[in-house]
């Protein structure tokens, strides 16, 4: 007679028609039993789609850089410094800023009578940007309004002189103009910004899948709380 193979069972289950113990004789119900199960499915789908959706948020955000830039007169009528502002531009890539903006300038421009957000003026017409390691390495950039224009190594002929830097609020009479291209401009990364700016559609998709995995989770706790009142009762009796 051939021997027979007995194979170790590190958990074992006997059924019946409502309950099913395992090795420790704790019965469980068939029913809570594969409610648990996709609870667990769904707690990992849950996890997944979080880290994924946080990785991608996390990524677009990082790839948009901001630079302070300044520079100062040495051809125009008016001595002084001008800063700024160059948003949304890519890490080595050359790209496009999403929005460029005059912090500071000589009180003798005048007032600023179109606003100091240059790309708002309605006439873009140069706006590239080369990025490296996290430095400004190219760029160029014009705009004009109806009575101001912001030129940053500008290729046209930028109010007194081509490939200049400059700025005007009252159509050329006064302006901050530095002959120096593109050395003549110092750009240097901003102070690091929030990473998480509020935007709707990210906090829906951020609040949606908490809030499923709090119902989750609170599932679970009733869950939990109703097998241990059932084994009480089989206890008991």
């Amino acid at each position: 007679m051939m021997p027979i193979l007995k194979l170790p069972i590190h958990r074992r289950y006997e059924l019946n028609p409502v309950f099913c113990s395992d090795a420790t004789n704790t019965p469980i119900s068939v029913s809570n039993f594969s409610q648990m199960v996709i609870a667990m499915f769904k707690k990992f789908a849950l996890t997944l789609g979080l880290a994924v959706g946080l990785c991608a948020i996390n990524t677009s955000k990082a790839s948009a850089l901001d630079f302070t830039f300044s520079f100062s007169n040495n051809g125009g009528n008016v001595n002084g410094t001008v800063t700024g502002t160059v948003y949304g531009l890519t890490d080595n890539v050359t790209s496009s800023a999403t929005r460029v903006t005059i912090e500071s300038y000589p009180t003798g421009l005048g007032t600023p009578v179109d606003g100091l957000i240059a790309t708002d003026w309605g006439g873009v017409q140069e706006n590239s940007f080369t990025v490296a390691n996290g430095a400004i390495t190219a760029g160029d950039f014009l705009s004009y309004g109806p009575n101001s224009g912001l030129c940053l190594n500008s290729n046209d002929n930028c109010f007194t002189g081509s490939n200049s830097n400059a700025l005007t609020f009252n159509q050329d009479r006064n302006t901050v103009v530095n002959f120096n291209d593109f050395q003549g401009v110092a750009f240097t990364p901003a102070t690091a910004a929030v990473p998480w700016e509020f935007n709707p559609t990210e906090g829906v998709a951020l609040g949606l899948p908490l809030f499923i995995g709090l119902r989750v989770l609170k599932k679970r706790r009733a869950l939990k709380k109703s097998q241990s009142e059932v084994h009480e009762m089989i206890r008991s009796r």
